[in-house]
């Protein structure tokens, strides 16, 4: 037996294969009609549709043998891709690259095989479309013409079904870039309205004459900090979309996690003084360590925001810890609570209804929906524990890497 010879252009070809291979019912449908008029044509029992990968013959449709996939060192069809016309074998058997193949010598004991290459229109010969019989045969002129006609309608078919795919992948990528325009805005607006009106909180209350001037002092320094840190929170969240966009993937990064955690908390400092809750920081992980930061610090900044959103003058507990090479983020609030159908809801990443605050403040439900979502593509999990005490605590694992 005498393998086919590897075209020199192989790789091109094969990866040419495969954005023509994946053929729906419909196309199926289409193929094995021509493959049954070919072998009507030719008046041979059986004929086949294949594709030629770096290792197989791809067996799409066939008649009158139930073909499986084969090797491609042994697949007659590894030998019709070299050609540009029709490749004809009259009697296997005597012909000393095929005689002693085991699809001669056994099951389906091929004695007669032509097969025409399937060409797309790059100039790749992807598999062939042939005609078997277990006898020696010989087609004539006219039967020839007629399998180089229906290897072209093949070709037809299948650029087609590519076109289709492409328009639909098209379609696909146009509405995920206006999903995601809307995400953005629904993102920027949730994340970026706790810090203004944390703001707008303070103008108020000066602008009555509710606090003193050391009070002022104390948050004009926490509005500077909010202020800088919510310019940094607009960046990271337009960076994300264009990472989104252009279907590429943030890797993680190496951070210190103390620091992460107390810029977050900063963030935050307006609103918990407003509502006089105490934040309080524990990292017990030293160093740095490689993580997904930007998913970090909007879990954080969403599961702080709302403990003390749910919160009135108490504490707040923010803990980081490290457990068998997962990043472990807990936060604790003693807030009025939860039940467990609206944790399992949370979980699960449903949007819920806004939940106003201990002082009315408003909420969309967005945020803690994106978390989990961002979440799912690192492979990160969060639990819920209803305390006691009727408090909440959100304990989120992170990977490492």
């Amino acid at each position: 037996m005498i393998s086919a010879q590897v075209p020199e252009n192989d790789f091109q070809r094969v990866e040419a294969v495969k954005e023509y291979e994946k053929l729906g019912d419909d196309e199926k449908a289409a193929l094995q009609d021509i493959a049954d008029l070919a072998s009507e044509i030719c008046d041979t029992p059986i004929a086949l549709v294949t594709f030629i990968t770096q290792e197989e013959q791809l067996v799409k449709v066939s008649r009158g043998y139930d073909a499986g996939n084969t090797s491609r060192d042994v697949a007659f069809c590894a030998h019709t891709i070299l050609q540009s016309e029709v490749f004809q074998v009259n009697d296997a058997l005597e012909d000393e690259r095929f005689h002693d193949n085991p699809l001669v010598t056994e099951e389906p004991n091929i004695r007669f095989y032509a097969g025409t290459p399937l060409e797309s229109e790059n100039g790749h010969n992807l598999g062939a479309l042939c005609v078997i019989d277990r006898e020696p045969k010989e087609l004539t002129d006219s039967q020839k013409n007629a399998l180089q006609i229906l290897s072209e309608q093949i070709m037809k078919r299948l650029e087609l079904s590519k076109a289709k795919r492409e328009l639909e992948e098209q379609n696909s990528a146009l509405q995920q870039v206006s999903d995601l325009r809307t995400r953005l805005l629904n993102v920027l607006a949730h994340d970026i309205r706790g810090p203004l009106a944390s703001i707008r909180a303070v103008m108020d209350l000066i602008s009555d004459g509710s606090l003193t001037q050391e009070e002022i002092e104390e948050f004009q320094s926490s509005v500077e900090v909010v202020m800088d840190q919510t310019e940094v929170l607009l960046e990271n969240v337009l960076d994300w979309g264009k990472l989104e966009v252009t279907s590429a993937k943030k890797d993680a990064e190496c951070v210190d996690l103390a620091e992460e955690v107390s810029d977050v908390v900063d963030l935050s400092s307006i609103q918990a003084g407003l509502k006089k809750v105490i934040v309080t920081e524990r990292v017990s992980v030293e160093g740095e360590r490689t993580i997904h930061r930007d998913i970090f610090r909007l879990t954080l900044r969403n599961l702080l925001a709302n403990a003390i959103k749910f919160s009135e003058a108490t504490g707040v507990e923010v803990e980081v810890t490290e457990v068998n090479d997962r990043i472990n983020l807990s936060v604790t609030d003693h807030g009025q609570g939860m039940n467990q159908q609206k944790a399992d809801l949370i979980l699960s990443g449903q949007i819920q209804s806004g939940t106003r605050g201990t002082m009315g403040e408003k909420g969309s439900g967005l945020g803690l929906s994106f978390v989990m979502e961002m979440l799912a593509k690192i492979g990160g999990e969060m639990k819920i524990d209803i305390n006691e005490d009727g408090g909440t605590t959100f304990q989120v694992f992170f990977p490492t890497s």
